[in-house]
């Protein structure tokens, strides 16, 4: 169901119950983004709460039970003051018009995205050391980031909205190139690295920016994983033109608040905790490294769903953001280490997965003449 065939009238009606204050409710539905959820402002008096309707029972269950636990211990998410779970209604927060994404119109202030950037890194570390405990039980509503999800729900989700759009490769993938997607999911899970509570739509569409910090929203498909998956989101995000400089402030300043909370080990590893001072996964550039096929992983799962949102559910709004998403994913399997990389690095992906790295090329490249058209 798309937003606009949801039916608004009952859920004003109950969310006006709960929400005090002189006059009528005045109900405001605003634009609808990727997600078949629809929001609706409302105002009475000074105040303001937004209204949440999901047509999703099981992922309005997910939603609401999730993020109730870890608000009540202190992450960084909206108040859900009421909530009608059967009919998929919700009262929430109001955080404002200010998403993360915003920042970077117009001439974005550099001083102004660092520090706000800042603040990211900060909720994020907080949410990769103490979510896991927090969420308790309702850390396993969702399956796990591990290779056989990966392959399925990234690179699957890629190979569908290829062969939609018509790539030959992707309309009968041969088995070489299956081999290769098999190699970057598996190295994408990083399965060295300890498991937290990845958000994994940690992008700046998800993030409002409120006086004092930011605020996490779009939790629902939080799950077991590495952290450099959330980092990965973030940083490579094709909603923003982020380059490494960029990337390589946020994670130390990501680092910074992980060793000031003590979570180094507990979130990357040991070997980060010991050698935060050398170019391993305790230094910013080792980070950077580590990440890469996480990040590949990630601008797949992007990529197809930016097809999925243009040639499925016909909203080509979205097609535009494709020669970046596919972009960024070929140019990351091709690409130099980033400046100050360890000399004992794993061998670039590149140079072991030339099928993949020439499919996503030749994706982007066609994504490009489609944006033309």
């Amino acid at each position: 169901m798309e937003p606009s065939e949801i039916d608004l009238t009952a859920a004003v009606s109950w969310a006006a119950r709960f929400f005090p204050g002189p006059g009528d409710v005045a109900a405001e539905p605003l634009p609808g983004d990727a997600s078949p959820r629809r929001y609706v402002r409302l105002r009475r008096g000074a105040g303001s709460r937004l209204l949440l309707v999901g047509p999703d029972r099981e992922e309005n269950r997910r939603w609401l039970f999730l993020g109730r636990q870890l608000w009540y211990h202190g992450l960084a998410l909206p108040r859900v003051p009421r909530a009608d779970l059967e009919a998929g209604w919700f009262l929430v927060e109001d955080l404002g018009t200010a998403r993360l994404d915003s920042l970077w119109e117009g001439g974005a202030d550099p001083v102004a995205l660092r520090d706000a950037y800042a603040s990211v890194m900060t909720a994020l570390a907080d949410w990769h050391t103490r979510a896991l405990g927090a969420a308790g039980g309702f850390a396993s509503l969702n399956p796990a980031y591990e290779p056989d999800f990966v392959f399925k729900w990234e690179w699957g989700y890629l190979l569908d909205g290829l062969a939609r759009l018509g790539l030959p490769e992707a309309l009968e993938p041969g088995p070489g190139l299956l081999r290769e997607a098999g190699e970057l999911c598996a190295a994408a899970c990083l399965n060295a690295s300890p498991r937290v509570l990845i958000h994994r739509d940690f992008q700046s569409r998800n993030l409002m920016v409120v006086p004092g910090g930011v605020v996490i929203i779009d939790w629902q498909g939080a799950r077991l994983g590495p952290a450099a998956y959330d980092l990965a989101s973030l940083l490579y995000d094709p909603y923003v033109p982020a380059d490494d400089e960029f990337r390589l402030f946020c994670l130390g300043a990501y680092l910074r608040a992980l060793e000031r909370s003590g979570g180094v080990a507990a979130v990357l590893g040991e070997r980060a905790d010991a050698d935060a001072s050398a170019p391993g996964p305790g230094s910013p550039e080792g980070l950077l490294e580590a990440m890469r096929p996480a990040a590949v992983a990630r601008l797949m799962q992007a990529s197809g769903a930016y097809l999925s949102l243009w040639l499925v559910r016909g909203r080509p709004a979205y097609r535009a953001h494709l020669p970046v998403s596919l972009g960024r994913a070929a140019a990351l399997l091709r690409g130099p280490v980033p400046p100050g990389g360890p000399s004992g690095r794993p061998p670039n992906p590149s140079a072991d997965l030339p099928l993949l790295g020439g499919l996503l090329a030749k994706a982007a490249l066609l994504a490009e003449e489609k944006c033309r058209l």
